[in-house]
């Protein structure tokens, strides 16, 4: 299965090249911690050199890693409603860098059904 939801991410994320590639915002797909895709963008602002270095982080868990405390809730709630119900939502976030300094930013779920799969897309202002 992991097989295959690698091949579906890696199909879906080709389809949306240039919206990771031009997008003013930074973006990521995401379906579990192990099958997720960043964008450069995001990557930079996060504190990382390259979007690999931020999906390395999935064993550890994003949310911790990259959600300060006092968010997680709310990252949470919209990812699910995103994911299960199919409802996308804005929510202001504090985010965590890389040298664990958080900064205040609002995050778009956008659900994204895709070969059976609930993926979610997100946009990080």
């Amino acid at each position: 299965m992991a097989d295959a939801n690698r091949k579906k991410l890696q199909e879906l994320r080709r389809q949306l090249a240039r919206v990771f590639d031009r997008s003013p915002q930074g973006v990521y797909l995401y379906l579990d911690d192990h099958h997720t895709s960043f964008s450069k963008r995001l990557a930079k602002m996060l504190g990382y050199k390259t979007p690999r270095q931020v999906e390395a982080i999935g064993s550890y868990g994003f949310l911790q890693s990259l959600v300060a405390p006092k968010s997680r809730r709310a990252v949470v709630n919209a990812y699910q409603h995103a994911a299960l119900a199919n409802v996308a939502s804005t929510v202001k976030v504090s985010l965590l860098k890389k040298n664990g300094k958080s900064f205040a930013t609002s995050v778009t779920f956008v659900p994204l059904p895709y070969k059976g799969e609930h993926f979610v897309l997100h946009f990080i202002k």
